[in-house]
């Protein structure tokens, strides 16, 4: 479930969370997202990026510069994509 081999000493506390998430999934769980990846996780990693990483007064880092993907094929994917042009 959560990609943790054993989950039974925090179990408990999560457990309740679990369960009020799945209580809560929206329809477009079920499909493929957008493919350069959810536009408020985007606006996240580029506040993060901005106010964490890049450090500046102004800023430089907006979602429209950041992807991300579930999985390696997919964020070589995205990759390829932005960097190479139609006959490479």
């Amino acid at each position: 479930l959560l990609a943790v081999a054993e989950n039974k000493l925090c179990w408990p506390r999560l457990k309740p969370r679990v369960e009020a998430a799945l209580k809560q999934i929206p329809d477009w769980t079920a499909n493929y997202g957008p493919m350069d990846g959810c536009a408020q996780l985007k606006a996240a990693l580029a506040r993060f990026l901005d106010r964490r990483i890049i450090r500046d007064e102004r800023p430089r880092v907006v979602s429209d510069h950041v992807s991300c993907a579930a999985g390696a094929a997919a964020c070589l994917n995205n990759l390829f994509l932005s960097i190479c042009e139609a006959c490479d």
